[in-house]
């Protein structure tokens, strides 16, 4: 099995690298200056070579408060770029694996988002991200579309665990967001699972055509909700800061994020058969071993 990776030096592209070695598929892994996916000739350059089975597409523009600012950038690498990608992805025969964001809703809903639920984005990068979804739809390849939530890498600091633990490690007092709700992913525990799945023999993956929702298990909370739980770990009873509740309003005068963006990860779960591990459990872990 041969499988291109882009994006490998950033968060969820590193997590494939660190799990790769554990499943044995020949890999191809690029970062931006080996492979620009804006460039159409680099990635068809590629593709014809390599003739891979898989693209995972790992790349993409994250910052959400710079997007609304830098629109031409972040429409070119979350959404323009998917147009050649999936279309020569499709002349290679190769299906795509392309990874989204539980931005593309509005956040209205109060209970877990459906992939079959009303996308609505309120954020230059949620529509985006949107764009690029739908240029895959369009373009008739085989592929699937993961959305996720609230993606940590324990050895990346660019992520929300990491950031309230800086807080809480540094600061005497800070706020913490009490109406944006979620609950937060690993993204080594995806990278992990959608490996395995691509590893096991006859997989469920050839002639699909699918979005699906995935995170970890458990119930989800706010980030203020999630700082507290940070801070009962063990490992920072040294630290002791006073965590204040706050409205998002107060941070943020244009409403950017979704205020609840909970995904439900069942029909990923019952498609594919994989155990899906308790968010608490694996960032214990991770608090624990990494941070």
């Amino acid at each position: 099995m041969k499988i291109i990776i882009t994006g490998c030096n950033g968060q969820l592209g590193s997590s494939f690298l660190k799990i790769s070695k554990e499943y044995k598929n020949k890999y191809y892994f690029f970062d931006k200056k080996k492979l620009d996916i804006t460039k159409k000739n680099q990635v068809e350059k590629i593709v014809k070579k390599i003739r891979p089975n898989f693209f995972i597409n790992c790349s993409a523009y994250t910052d959400v408060s710079k997007a609304e600012k830098n629109k031409l950038i972040s429409w070119q690498v979350n959404s323009l770029s998917l147009r050649h990608i999936s279309n020569i992805c499709k002349i290679y025969n190769c299906t795509l694996i392309h990874f989204s964001t539980d931005y593309v809703f509005n956040g209205d809903k109060k209970k877990p988002y459906l992939e079959t639920d009303q996308t609505l984005p309120i954020s230059v990068y949620g529509k985006t991200k949107l764009g690029g979804e739908k240029e895959i739809l369009n373009s008739g390849v085989n592929y699937i579309i993961i959305r996720v939530s609230w993606l940590y890498n324990p050895f990346f600091k660019n992520n929300i665990v990491y950031k309230l633990i800086k807080n809480i490690k540094t600061k005497n007092n800070f706020f913490a967001v009490t109406d944006e709700v979620s609950k937060p992913t690993c993204s080594l525990n995806l990278a992990k699972n959608i490996l395995k799945i691509i590893s096991i023999k006859n997989n469920k993956l050839k002639n699909i055509k699918s979005i699906f929702h995935y995170s970890d298990a458990g119930n989800s909370l706010s980030i203020y909700g999630l700082t507290k739980f940070i801070k009962s770990n063990t490992k920072f009873n040294q630290y002791q800061p006073s965590i204040k509740p706050i409205k998002s309003i107060k941070f943020n005068i244009k409403n950017i994020r979704p205020n609840y963006s909970t995904l439900s990860n069942k029909t990923f779960i019952n498609k594919f058969i994989i155990t899906s591990n308790k968010w608490r459990n694996l960032l214990n872990i991770n608090i624990k071993d990494f941070y």
